[in-house]
């Protein structure tokens, strides 16, 4: 299967690019330090031309610390979403059937969670630590629902928690 990794020379876009080609798979990469920036329309919608992938991850996001996400709020939430719009407009324009992958961590959960139960996931505001960064992986999640619901393009949005099965919303 032809498949795009986005944020490929990140700590999860490495190993999963080294694990998908490891299964057998053609494994193309990008990220910004590779020369596609994704929050460029023109730069990823090259990429999704060029490979016309059937699968691609989007390992790409805009984060960090505790302290970085909060103080730089409003650019994390603008990046991560600006990210997620330009890819899934390339893949509209350039391979509407490949199907997009979107790994989410538990920072979307609500930050009153004292446990994190898959059906409470969205019923709460995020932690406040992490608000900008959860409310982007939020956005991306109701963004994926939106282009199948309007264009039909596919996305597996995995939610991965600490020690638990991870949780698959598809659409």
């Amino acid at each position: 299967m032809k498949v795009l990794v986005l944020g490929a020379t990140g700590f999860i876009g490495k190993s999963l690019a080294l694990r998908l080609k490891e299964e057998g798979h053609v494994v193309y990469g990008c990220s910004k330090s590779q020369g596609v920036d994704i929050l460029n329309y023109e730069s990823i919608s090259e990429k999704v031309k060029e490979v016309r992938p059937e699968i691609i991850f989007n390992a790409a996001s805009h984060g960090g610390s505790l302290h970085y996400v909060s103080e730089k709020a409003a650019e994390v939430f603008n990046d991560n979403v600006q990210m997620a719009l330009n890819l899934y407009k390339a893949v509209l324009e350039h391979c509407p059937d490949a199907k997009i992958i979107n790994p989410f961590s538990n920072c979307s959960y609500p930050g009153d969670s004292a446990v994190q139960n898959e059906e409470d996931w969205l019923s709460g505001e995020v932690h406040p630590s992490i608000f900008s960064f959860g409310n982007s992986k939020r956005t991306i999640f109701y963004l994926s629902h939106c282009f199948w619901k309007q264009y039909g393009v596919k996305t597996v949005n995995i939610l991965f928690l600490h020690n638990a099965t991870p949780l698959c919303l598809m659409f």
